[in-house]
């Protein structure tokens, strides 16, 4: 879905004249209205077909702060047992450095999901850190350091501090950008002190003025613990917790977007080859491999309503069994500003 804060410079000429306006102050709020049918629910311990309806309110305010919120009211099945929430909310400053385009940026988020019959899932997840975009002649160094808090209501997952530190740097080439991207950082809970890295290789390529595609190479390692995992080994197989339970993911991707100016219209595609390798926990070893694959078309239909239709497929394949499936998702939604 197109996030709020890139909706203000797509709504044609009339917009671009007050676009300094904007750059400095602006707000925009609105809610999505969403109708997804899958064959594969794959949440709350649900593998079956199933719908999910889902309303998203959310409101962006860039100011003197820049103050951003975007919510997720969903129910699987219609069954008021499988609903949860999702709340997601960030608090900006930026700073002007000296130089063009030089800036730094102090930033804190929250994400939380609640889901009132599934105690086992509600989470607070924090975040805080200062990102610096800094231009060395052609060449932009974006340094980024950020504490992490995960918070799980479950009294059987480990809560866990993740402070890491970020570095990208643009480099462009003819007819093409290269972003290198180097990160690491430690998981720290109870006595366990678990580091982990990510490196990745990224190639923007700007083809046209309504067109451009993206390519990606990522690796990450977190190392095992001592002792102590995040999740006991009851939740291992759960896919709600498979951030904390991977030990090794490969990731090649894709990404190409093609604009209709005059329909007022564009269509986003994307490809994702991905190998996962997990933690082996009192014998149990699992290993994923598959692809992912999604297309959607959005329509600005008019400046004050916005139509999206999403079709995606996962093809997952895995030395467990149980994780041998295909999920299909068809997605519309209604998207009203105000």
């Amino acid at each position: 879905m197109v996030r709020a804060d890139s909706k203000i410079l797509s709504k044609g000429g009339a917009i671009l004249l007050l676009l300094p306006i904007f750059i400095y102050s602006y707000s925009i709020e609105g809610v999505s209205f969403a109708y997804n049918i899958t064959n594969n629910v794959n949440g709350f311990s649900l593998s079956d077909a199933g719908q999910i309806a889902s309303v998203r309110p959310y409101f962006l305010n860039d100011d003197f702060l820049t103050l951003n919120y975007n919510g997720d009211l969903s129910v699987i099945n219609f069954n008021p047992s499988n609903f949860f929430m999702t709340n997601n909310a960030g608090l900006a400053k930026k700073i002007l450095l000296p130089g063009v385009g030089n800036k730094t940026t102090v930033y804190a988020g929250l994400y939380s999901f609640y889901a009132p019959s599934y105690e086992l899932y509600n989470i607070i997840d924090l975040v805080g850190g200062d990102s610096l975009n800094m231009y060395i002649g052609k060449i932009l160094f974006s340094p980024d350091a950020r504490l992490r808090y995960k918070h799980f209501s479950s009294e059987f997952v480990q809560s866990y501090y993740e402070p890491r530190l970020k570095t990208d740097v643009r480099i462009p080439l003819p007819y093409m950008y290269l972003i290198p991207k180097l990160e690491g950082g430690f998981r720290i809970y109870g006595e366990e002190f678990v580091p982990f890295y990510i490196a990745e290789a990224q190639l923007h390529f700007p083809l046209t003025i309504d067109l451009s595609l993206a390519t990606w190479f990522t690796f990450h390692e977190v190392t095992y613990p001592e002792s102590t995992y995040i999740t006991p080994v009851q939740y291992v197989d759960d896919p709600f917790f498979e951030e904390e339970n991977i030990n090794q993911q490969y990731d090649l991707g894709i990404y190409v977007t093609k604009s209709f100016i005059k329909q007022r219209a564009f269509i986003e595609t994307q490809v994702n080859l991905f190998r996962k390798s997990f933690y082996e926990i009192e014998g149990m070893s699992r290993r994923d491999e598959g692809v992912y694959i999604s297309l959607q078309y959005t329509n600005f239909v008019s400046s004050k309503l916005v139509f999206y239709v999403k079709a995606s497929s996962l093809i997952n394949t895995s030395t467990v069994n149980d994780f041998d499936f295909v999920k299909n998702d068809l997605e519309l939604t209604f998207e009203l500003i105000f």
